[in-house]
């Protein structure tokens, strides 16, 4: 029997799992083996729930990479994995992306104190901007 995962999401875009780009560097957000642990046990319960977030302009990645790591490793342990959901979200350019992404939440992950120096910095962000 094929494990799978499904799209519980209705009247989304899809793409495939390898189809998507990153915004964010590696480091942006850390995510702790317990916490990441939680979110693959949540996906395999609860399957594809919430859409990704998408760059209307370029088709970029926004939110969800850590979603999209799970559902790699779930991949790799011979899950099936379906065309994933994502929305857009319109920005005039990277900046004003960049300021949209802070305000998104994450329950499993945090931004690191360097990863979010960086970020600010590449963005020419500051907090006062963002407050």
């Amino acid at each position: 029997m094929i494990k799978k995962i499904e799209n519980k999401c209705i009247g989304e875009k899809t793409k495939r799992l390898d189809e998507f780009q990153t915004f964010q560097a590696n480091d942006f957000k850390e995510i702790s083996r317990e916490n990441f642990q939680k979110l693959k046990t949540s996906i395999k319960k609860h399957h594809i729930f919430f859409p990704l977030v998408v760059w209307q302009n370029k088709q970029t990645l926004v939110d969800g990479h850590h979603r999209i790591k799970v559902l790699q490793e779930l991949c790799k342990e011979g899950y099936s994995i379906p065309e994933l959901p994502y929305i857009e979200i319109s920005a005039k350019d990277k900046k004003e992306l960049a300021e949209k992404l802070l305000l998104i939440n994450s329950k499993y992950a945090k931004i690191t104190e360097q990863g979010l120096k960086d970020f600010l910095l590449n963005f020419e962000l500051s907090f006062d901007g963002l407050l």
